[in-house]
């Protein structure tokens, strides 16, 4: 059972020849853990503001959500399935703008993997929408 975890956990979670000691003390300290069947059926739903039950529904333009850019690694456990009620929330009127991007060769941890091309997504997120 080891054997496969590692190997799941080298494909789909961290891409690095070793884990970063940030990641690993984070990982051991996490408490309860779970792979990707855990995420499988996963569903999103917005934000408790977001619905029109809730008192503070958005009414207002001053209300909307801020531009999302949706960043996971090309053999990440977060799946397209996964991601798919994500989109349907942040591809509405209640949302500035929605972006996805796939970072190649890396699995979950893609900040720890690829931080320059990670760093380059931000920026160009943020000068994008102005920040």
């Amino acid at each position: 059972k080891r054997i496969v975890n590692d190997r799941f956990g080298k494909r789909h979670k961290c891409r690095t020849e070793t884990a970063p000691e940030p990641l690993v003390t984070a990982i051991q300290s996490r408490g309860v853990t779970f792979g990707p069947e855990a995420v499988r059926d996963y569903i999103a739903f917005p934000p408790a503001h977001l619905h029109s039950s809730s008192p503070r529904s958005v009414n207002a333009p001053n209300k909307l959500m801020p531009p999302v850019l949706l960043i996971r690694g090309e053999h990440d456990f977060v799946t397209e399935e996964c991601i798919k009620g994500w989109r349907k929330i942040f591809t509405t009127d209640t949302t500035r703008g929605y972006r996805e991007e796939v970072l190649n060769n890396c699995a979950h941890y893609c900040h720890l993997e690829n931080p320059l091309g990670f760093g380059e997504l931000i920026k160009n997120h943020c000068f994008i929408n102005d920040y």
